[in-house]
Parts: C-alpha cells; sequence; structure tokens
C-alpha cells in the first residue's frame, strides 16, 4: 500500500448509515404496496443507478408495479427520516479523513448521489470541507460497476488508478473499481461478502478506523 497517494470514497454505506435509512424507507413504503423486497435482491442493485433498479424492480415484480410513485414515496420518506434524525455518520469516518488529511493523501468522494443530495448530507455531517474532489452521480454518464465514475476522480486527482485506494461497500462499487484497475478495501455495510468477493479485494475491513494501518501494511 505504500504507493498508494490518493483515497476514494463511496458515500452511502461508507461514509454514512444511509443505506439502512434507505432500507427503512423501502420496507415501509414495500409493506404499504403489498411487496417483500429481499436484502439478496438489493444486494446486487446497491451503487447501480435508478435506470438499474427500475428495470431489476419491473423485472422482479412485474410491469403493472407503479415503479415511479413507489420510489418517489420512498424518497420522501428517506428524505424526512434525515430531516428529522440528522444524517448518520459512519464510525471512525470523521477521524479517518482528519488523518488522512494529515498525512497528506488526496482525499476524493465518488458517489452515485445527486450532487444537491450529496452536499446536503456532507454539510449536514460538517464534512463539506474534508475532500479534495467530489465526483458525484449526475456528473457521469455510467453508474457503477462501470469504473467511469472512479476514473473522473482519480483524473482530477492527477494520481493513477493503481496510486489510488477506493473504499466500498456495494457489490456494484467494488467492481467498478475492479474494472479501472484500482485498489479497493470493502468496509461491508448491510451486503457482506462471500468468498469470491474476498478473492477480488484488497481487503475486508470491519470499520473505518482500520483504514489507516491498513495503507501503513
Amino acid at each position: 500500500m505504500k504507493q498508494i497517494k490518493a483515497v476514494i470514497f463511496d458515500m452511502d454505506g461508507v461514509l454514512f448509515d444511509t443505506e439502512r435509512v434507505s432500507k427503512r424507507a423501502l420496507d415501509y413504503v414495500g409493506e404499504k404496496w403489498g411487496i417483500q423486497i429481499e436484502e439478496d435482491f438489493l444486494a446486487g442493485l446497491r451503487g447501480g443507478n435508478l435506470e438499474q433498479l427500475k428495470k431489476a424492480f419491473l423485472a422482479r415484480f412485474g410491469e403493472t408495479v407503479d415503479f415511479d410513485s413507489l420510489w418517489k414515496e420512498k424518497r420522501r420518506l428517506f428524505l424526512q427520516i434525515l430531516e428529522e434524525e440528522g444524517v448518520p455518520v459512519k464510525k471512525g469516518a470523521a477521524k479517518l479523513l482528519h488523518e488522512l488529511k494529515k498525512r497528506k493523501y488526496w482525499i476524493a468522494l465518488a458517489t452515485g448521489s445527486m450532487r444537491s443530495q450529496t452536499m446536503w448530507n456532507l454539510e449536514n455531517a460538517g464534512l463539506e470541507n474534508c475532500f479534495d474532489t467530489i465526483v458525484c452521480g449526475d456528473e457521469v454518464s455510467k453508474s457503477k460497476p462501470d469504473p467511469e465514475i472512479f476514473r473522473k476522480a482519480a483524473e482530477k486527482s492527477g494520481f493513477q488508478p493503481e496510486q489510488c485506494l477506493v473504499i466500498e461497500d456495494s457489490l456494484n462499487g467494488i467492481q467498478a473499481a475492479i474494472n479501472g484497475g484500482f485498489h479497493v478495501v470493502m468496509v461491508p455495510d448491510l451486503t457482506m461478502p462471500d468468498q469470491n468477493t474476498r478473492q477480488k479485494v484488497d481487503g475486508v475491513l470491519t470499520d473505518l478506523t482500520e483504514v489507516i494501518s491498513f495503507l501503513e501494511i
């Protein structure tokens, strides 16, 4: 890990415990609509975009499902929870960002979320000034597992993919990093790594507090 000069973070599920908030909102709306949305189904979709999600939903639950209305209601409830309860910051996130900056790493955020939501989250958590580069889902044409968003972050940093460490929690995000030639560690959130995932990544860490010691290996 001595060649690493830049660290690229995913946001939801890595820096913020927002995937659980999203799951709460989706479970509530799904029950209301009479749809049981299994975790195994969601695991393969996290990190992707809304178009991918809609296609998978219609294939799984049928074309009669009004996905747009369902997702609009889920989104409203998700934002309501964040506004009422605040953005839940992951263990060790603020300290890790401080340590990385102190050690002169370039710090980037590459998230599939829209910039407006991303900045609202960061400002709510007091982390808006922690990143040298921020690339959001509405600033790329392809979503994870395509590596475009990570490549764009790397280009802005001035470093090559092999000099960057991506921190991800989703299977799509991990595959995007691998497809782009990046080093990647998984910090599991709702999706746990299987043996195949463990063999693909540079490491699986318990939480963000382990990142500095991992970089010093």
